[in-house]
């Protein structure tokens, strides 16, 4: 199964709200079905529309929006919720 190794965070969030619902960590494989899986996942949660991109800034926001229940491990596997 083919898939991507990330040189900088994924950053999946909202667009048009501020802040990040979900990344993946760097340096850390992700299959195109975990990916896709993910963003549906995270649709289903937030009823609204998920975009990723890799991350681009050099310094780190402080602020970030989390999704605040808890996401099955089973569903999305490999992948953390941001502290």
């Amino acid at each position: 199964m083919e898939g991507y190794l990330p040189s900088k965070d994924l950053i999946f969030f909202i667009p048009g709200n501020p802040g990040i619902v979900f990344t993946h960590p760097a340096k850390h494989y992700i299959t195109v079905e975990q990916l896709l899986r993910t963003q549906e996942c995270l649709v289903q949660k937030t009823t609204n529309p998920i975009v990723y991109i890799e991350d681009r800034r050099v310094k780190l926001r402080r602020q970030q929006i989390i999704i605040t229940d808890s996401i099955s491990r089973s569903k999305v596997s490999g992948l953390s919720l941001i502290a």
